[in-house]
């Protein structure tokens, strides 16, 4: 694969346009709320969304 992926936000809300609500820890060495994020166009560290999970049963 050679690709380094190393960052995981957890999602805490979806809103109704799709833009996501997120907290990410160690982003600018704190842990932050971001809000409203598009994710076809939002990145870090350089790096777009690579993929969603969600634990069994929600």
């Amino acid at each position: 694969m050679g690709e380094s992926l190393g960052h995981v936000g957890v999602v805490a809300a979806v809103h109704a346009n799709g833009t996501l609500d997120t907290v990410d820890g160690n982003l600018g060495d704190k842990v932050a709320l971001r809000t409203h994020l598009d994710p076809s166009t939002v990145s870090t560290n350089h790096q777009h969304v690579s993929g969603y999970v969600s634990p069994p049963g929600a």
